[in-house]
C-alpha cells in the first residue's frame, strides 16, 4: 500500500474503466443509480458543459447544495477542469453566503433552488437581485465581482412536493449545463484534464479561525484522493463494498468516503438529501451496505428508532464514525446492536485532507472507546509541550502535531497559515492528546474552546458576535456543555445592558436567520457578571462546571 500520485479525475476514470458496471452513486430517497460508466459519461458532460461557459483552470466553482447527486456530479467534473469546488455548507443564512462568496472569489455557483427547509435561491436573490432579468451571459453584481455565472438545479416537484414559484432569468439550468457538453469535445476535456497535476488545489473548504471568521483550507488532488484511499483501505475496502454515507456531502469526513470509494470502485450509497434515520436504516437493508460513515448521534438515533428492530443490518461490516469520543457502553452497543464488528474510529481535521488517525478493524472495543486509533499511513504524529515545543515522551499529555496529507494553507491567509504549520512542516491542531507506548492516541481535551456538536467544530466567537448584536445584550461568553446525544450542546450566558430585561424565547426568536439553528443555544442564563481570573479573562471552565449544575447535565 503506497499513496497514489494522481489527480481525481485520472483515477476516476481508471476505476471507471475496470469497473464499468459496477454501482458507483446510488440516491434512494431520488431514486437515481448511476454505474462507473454511466457516473463518468455524465460528469464529462457537465464538465464540457463548464468548459464551454469559459471557466479556466484554478477558476473557483462553488456548491451550494444538500446531499443530492448533483453534487457528486459537480465534484468530479470540477476535478477534470481544475477548478477548485468551494463547498458552501447548506445550513448557511445570508450573511454566511455573503462571506463565503466574497472571501472565495467564486466565478460560478451551482446551487439547489429550494427543499423542504430552505429556500436557497430566494437567499441568493436577495444578494443579487438582478437574477430576476438578467440574461446569464450578462450577469454583474456589484457585490460579487468575481461571480459570473449562476448555475440552477431546479426543484423536482414530483419528489419533493414543491412547486417552484420563483422565476430567474439570469441563472443556467442544470440540465441546460449538461446539453451544452455535448458542444464540446472529448478531446478538448481531455486537454484540459492533462493540465491538472496532483498538487494543484482540489477543494476550497471551510472551517473557523479563532476570531470566528471562516478559513478556506486548501486541500490538493494528492492529499484528498491519499486520505480517503488509505482511510478505506484501513477498513479493508474492495470494489464489493458499499459504503452508506450518512453524514451531509460539504464534510470532509464524507468526502474522503467518496474518494476511497472511487480508488477502490466501491459504491457510495446516500439515503436521503438530509439525514433520517428511518430512511438510512431502510437504505442499508435495501442496497445492502457493507460499511457506514457517521456521527455517534446518527448511531443512536437509528439504534433508538421504534422500527429499527424490523430491519436487516448483516450485510454491514465496518465504516468510521467520528467526530465525538465514544463512551465504550455505546461502542458495545454499536458492535452488538448495530453487528458493526470491523467499525474504525478516527479522528481528523480538514487541514490533513480528512483523517488524522484511524483504528484498526480488529481493536478491541475498549481501544477503539478510549482512543482514536493510530496515525493514518503515511501521517506523522508527535505531541509537544505547548509553550515550548518540546517533543514529549509517551503517556505526557500535549499539543498534538503532525503532517502527512497536508493543506497547502488558508485561501489568502499567509498569517493564520504560518501560525498553523511551523518551519519544519508540522501542523500544530490546537487539541490536546497523549500517545501510549503502542502508538495509540488519545484526545484528552482542546487547547482553544471549540464546541464539538455532531461532529462539527463551533467556535463559541460565532455565537458570541451575533448574540451581542441584539440591543439588549452587553456581553456574551459561549460553551460547550455535556450531551448524550450531541456529545456537546451550547449554551449562552449573558449580560444584558443596565436596567433590560430579555426572555430565552426573545433571544431564541432574535437568531432566527442570523444564525444556523445548529449554532442556537439550547441553554440560556442570564447573569450580571462572569468569573474572571485576577487578570481579568473569563474562566470558562467555571462557566462550564456551574452549567453542568444548574442543568443537571451528563455527558457521553
Amino acid at each position: 500500500m503506497k499513496p497514489h500520485w494522481i489527480t481525481l479525475g485520472d483515477q476516476f476514470d481508471q476505476t471507471a474503466k475496470r469497473f464499468p458496471n459496477r454501482d458507483a452513486c446510488v440516491h434512494v430517497e431520488r431514486g437515481v443509480r448511476y454505474t462507473y460508466q454511466s457516473l463518468q459519461k455524465t460528469a464529462n458532460l457537465f464538465a464540457k458543459g463548464l468548459l464551454s461557459l469559459g471557466l479556466e483552470k484554478g477558476d473557483h466553482l462553488a456548491i451550494w447544495a444538500p446531499s443530492i447527486p448533483e453534487w457528486i456530479l459537480t465534484q468530479i467534473a470540477a476535478g477534470k477542469i481544475g477548478t477548485p469546488l468551494v463547498t458552501i455548507n447548506p445550513q448557511y443564512q445570508i450573511d454566511e453566503l455573503r462571506y463565503v462568496l466574497q472571501y472565495s472569489d467564486t466565478r460560478t455557483l451551482v446551487l439547489i433552488e429550494k427543499d423542504k427547509n430552505v429556500d436557497y435561491l430566494k437567499m441568493l436573490i436577495e444578494l443579487c437581485p438582478s437574477l430576476f432579468d438578467s440574461k446569464p451571459d450578462q450577469l454583474c453584481f456589484e457585490t460579487f465581482p468575481n461571480l459570473k455565472e449562476v448555475i440552477l438545479i431546479p426543484v423536482n416537484s414530483a419528489e419533493e412536493g414543491i412547486v417552484s414559484e420563483t422565476p430567474c432569468r439570469g441563472a443556467y439550468l442544470f440540465e441546460e449545463i449538461l446539453k451544452s457538453g455535448v458542444t464540446i469535445s472529448d478531446g478538448v476535456l481531455f486537454k484540459r484534464q492533462q493540465l491538472c497535476q496532483p498538487e494543484d488545489i482540489l477543494k476550497l473548504v471551510f472551517t473557523s479561525g479563532t476570531t470566528g471568521a471562516p478559513k478556506g483550507v486548501m486541500v490538493t488532488h494528492y492529499g484528498f484522493l491519499n486520505n480517503g484511499y488509505l482511510g478505506t483501505s484501513v477498513q479493508g475496502f474492495s470494489e464489493k463494498d458499499r459504503l452508506c454515507t450518512a453524514i451531509p456531502f460539504h464534510y470532509v469526513f464524507t468526502m474522503t468516503g467518496l474518494l476511497g470509494c472511487f480508488c477502490h470502485g466501491a459504491a457510495i450509497v446516500c439515503p436521503s438529501d438530509t439525514f433520517d434515520p428511518l430512511k438510512t436504516l431502510a437504505a442499508i437493508e435495501n442496497e445492502q451496505c457493507t460499511a457506514i460513515y457517521a456521527v455517534p448521534s446518527m448511531l443512536v438515533s437509528m439504534m433508538e428508532h421504534p422500527e429499527f428492530n424490523r430491519f436487516d443490518l448483516s450485510s454491514l461490516r465496518t465504516g468510521v464514525v467520528g467526530g465525538a469520543v465514544i463512551p465504550i457502553d455505546l461502542m458495545r452497543r454499536i458492535l452488538e446492536k448495530l453487528g458493526i464488528g470491523e467499525i474504525t474510529v478516527s479522528y481528523g481535521q480538514s487541514e490533513n485532507s480528512g483523517f488524522v488517525t484511524q483504528s484498526m478493524r480488529d481493536d478491541s472495543p475498549e481501544v477503539r472507546a478510549a482512543t482514536v486509533g493510530k496515525a493514518l499511513p503515511f501521517v506523522e504524529v508527535k505531541i509537544v509541550n505547548p509553550e515550548t515545543g518540546e517533543i514529549l515522551p509517551p503517556e505526557n499529555q500535549g499539543e498534538l502535531c503532525y503532517k502527512g496529507f497536508l493543506m497547502k494553507g488558508y485561501y489568502k491567509m499567509p498569517g493564520p497559515t504560518a501560525r498553523a504549520i511551523d518551519s519544519d512542516g508540522w501542523l500544530h491542531s490546537g487539541d490536546l492528546a497523549q500517545i501510549d507506548r503502542n502508538g495509540y492516541i488519545r484526545i484528552v481535551g482542546r487547547i482553544k474552546d471549540v464546541i464539538q456538536k455532531d461532529g462539527e467544530s463551533i467556535f463559541p466567537i460565532e455565537i458570541e458576535e451575533v448574540l451581542c448584536t441584539h440591543p439588549k445584550v452587553l456581553d456574551v461568553q459561549a460553551i460547550g456543555v455535556p450531551d448524550s446525544q450531541h456529545h456537546e450542546e451550547i449554551a449562552a450566558w449573558i449580560r444584558l445592558r443596565e436596567g433590560e430585561q430579555a426572555t430565552m424565547d426573545e433571544i431564541m426568536n432574535f437568531l432566527k436567520g442570523k444564525l444556523s439553528e445548529k449554532y442556537h443555544p439550547r441553554y440560556i442564563k442570564f447573569v450580571s457578571s462572569f468569573p474572571l481570573t485576577s487578570t481579568g479573562k473569563v474562566q470558562r471552565f467555571k462557566l462550564r462546571e456551574e452549567s453542568i449544575k444548574e442543568w443537571d447535565l451528563e455527558g457521553p
